[in-house]
């Protein structure tokens, strides 16, 4: 991939990147003044506890997608950006322009995730035993 390429793929993954952490401070902020205000009733406290859980799961998405993005900005710089993890072919450019914090091929992702559904189910089958 020539360097110009490198370098507007750069640029994106930075500017997610600060927006996922911008993102990641007001929650915080917006927790905090949530926590520190009076709770009227338990209903209240209810409406607390549920938009904090909420919170948490945003997070751990965002948390998710800053590591991913750390981590290809960190493949640019060893020259490894734009190759698939698994099997090493390159990564569809259409792929890399709607996610281009993508480590994946299509089709190395598509199986991961049949991977992923198989394994869900075996243990949802368990559960029912």
């Amino acid at each position: 991939m020539a360097k110009s390429e490198l370098k507007v793929y750069r640029n994106k993954l930075i500017a997610k990147l600060r927006q996922l952490e911008a993102s990641q401070r007001r929650d915080a902020l917006k927790e905090g003044s949530a926590a520190s205000g009076a709770v009227a009733d338990s209903a209240d406290l209810a409406v607390l506890y549920a938009s904090l859980d909420l919170n948490y799961s945003l997070t751990e998405k965002e948390s998710w997608l800053v590591r991913k993005i750390k981590q290809a900005l960190e493949r640019i710089d060893s020259g490894s950006y734009g190759y698939c993890q698994e099997c090493g072919e390159k990564i569809a450019r259409a792929r890399l322009e709607a996610l281009p914090w993508a480590d994946l091929c299509r089709s190395c992702q598509e199986k991961l995730e049949a991977e992923e559904q198989q394994r869900e189910a075996e243990e949802m089958a368990n559960l029912l035993l």
